[in-house]
């Protein structure tokens, strides 16, 4: 196996155990220590693969941001009218599967750093435009297929990310499921509401 694979391989497995660890205990009080307690090595392994621990909040960005993705690439890939594939991507991004794919405390951890590190800060924002474009992409299709102007599809998309980002972090505040379920479905429906979706 070449030395790339295996470097790639425990990089995943520390990553993994760092998520792990920054659910339960929070990113702050996360530590190499900690991780190297968890896999059954020693920390210094931890640190030929990540120097510091900014190293390892941008690593865990990167896995933040290809979870996110993997739901648009699943719905670019997925058979059917761009219609059908706007109106399955928008019942994703306000349900429970989008906000599972990442844990909301580890997320604002992270996101908090932003006010003291400019690499993290470019990290979110690379993130934040990504998703934004991928939506883009889809919106813009949707308008095509519809014979609608394509040029207001960038617009939407940061109209449609801001009930879904709006949403995410004020659900967190309510007290029942069944509330952030209401909450939810009021957010989407807004959203369908601005694309036209029936």
């Amino acid at each position: 196996m070449p030395l790339t694979s295996i470097t790639e391989i425990r990089k995943q497995e520390i990553l993994k155990a760092f998520y792990q660890i920054a659910i339960s205990e929070g990113v702050e009080n996360s530590s190499m220590a900690k991780i190297a307690k968890v896999l059954e090595v020693q920390p210094s392994l931890i640190v030929h693969y990540f120097k510091t621990k900014e190293d390892l909040v941008s690593a865990l960005i990167d896995y933040c941001l290809e979870r996110y993705f993997q739901i648009f690439e699943e719905e670019f890939s997925r058979p059917g009218t761009p219609s059908l594939k706007i109106k399955n991507l928008i019942e994703r991004l306000f349900s429970k599967e989008w906000n599972d794919l990442f844990d909301d405390g580890v997320f604002y951890s992270c996101y908090s750093l932003i006010f003291r590190s400019d690499d993290i800060k470019s990290k979110f924002k690379i993130l934040h435009e990504g998703l934004r474009k991928k939506l883009s992409l889809i919106i813009e299709s949707y308008l095509e297929f519809k014979g609608e102007d394509k040029s207001q599809a960038e617009q939407l998309s940061h109209q449609v990310f801001t009930l879904v980002d709006g949403s995410y972090y004020f659900i967190n505040m309510l007290s029942t499921k069944k509330e952030q379920a209401l909450h939810l479905e009021s957010a989407k429906k807004l959203a369908q509401t601005l694309l036209k979706i029936r």
